[in-house]
């Protein structure tokens, strides 16, 4: 593999690629498998379709990848809370894995607890990708039941979700990059009447 290649996304080499690539000092054999930053990708797609890969929805649900040093920086928004700590997790995903491949098969349950909202979004995100290594699952359908805030004398968040995957297959899910932990970095959560906008970086 090219010294160039770096762990992100995926693809597989064509005409249009190869074309492309030599500008970037990249030359894989034809029909090779490379291995690209997301920065580069991005830039790949968009060269080769003519549409913008930074953001996988402009609507009222979605989110947006950005540069950050060697780890990757998330902007995700949706009309509600709940709604936007589902697009956080399919976010998360997209990063590891084409989850448009992987089936809601299997359900696992996820509560976890936060003293604010930026600590339930680390846990939240933290424990799914944990999930990976314990079930051995990839995750593609997100949902999240319930967001409280107790009256004890700490009043902590709850949250109370669940994420639908299926085991492992590297044949039909090939990993874009691994992802070593949800970080605190950079996270900011902005909540307004119809939107809530999500920021948060993942350690790669």
């Amino acid at each position: 593999m090219n010294s160039c290649v770096q762990s992100t996304l995926v693809f597989k080499t064509s005409a249009v690629v190869q074309a492309w690539l030599p500008r970037h000092r990249c030359r894989p054999r034809e029909e090779a498998t490379i291995v690209l930053p997301l920065r580069t990708a991005f830039k790949l797609l968009g060269a080769i379709t003519g549409r913008r890969f930074d953001a996988v929805s402009e609507g009222p649900r979605g989110f947006r990848y950005h540069e950050h040093t060697a780890d990757v920086t998330i902007e995700c928004w949706a009309p509600t809370l709940e709604e936007a700590f589902e697009t956080a997790a399919l976010a998360a995903f997209e990063v590891m894995v084409d989850t448009s491949k992987v089936r809601p098969l299997h359900s696992s349950k996820v509560d976890v607890d936060g003293i604010d909202l930026e600590e339930l979004l680390v846990e939240w995100v933290g424990q799914l990708i944990a999930l990976i290594d314990l079930n051995n699952r990839f995750y593609s359908r997100f949902k999240v039941h319930y967001i409280t805030r107790d009256d004890s004398g700490e009043q902590r968040w709850h949250l109370s979700g669940e994420a639908w995957g299926e085991e492992i297959d590297i044949e039909r899910h090939p990993i874009r990059t691994e992802v070593k932990a949800m970080t605190y970095a950079d996270l900011k959560i902005e909540q307004r009447p119809d939107r809530v906008t999500l920021w948060f970086t993942l350690d790669l």
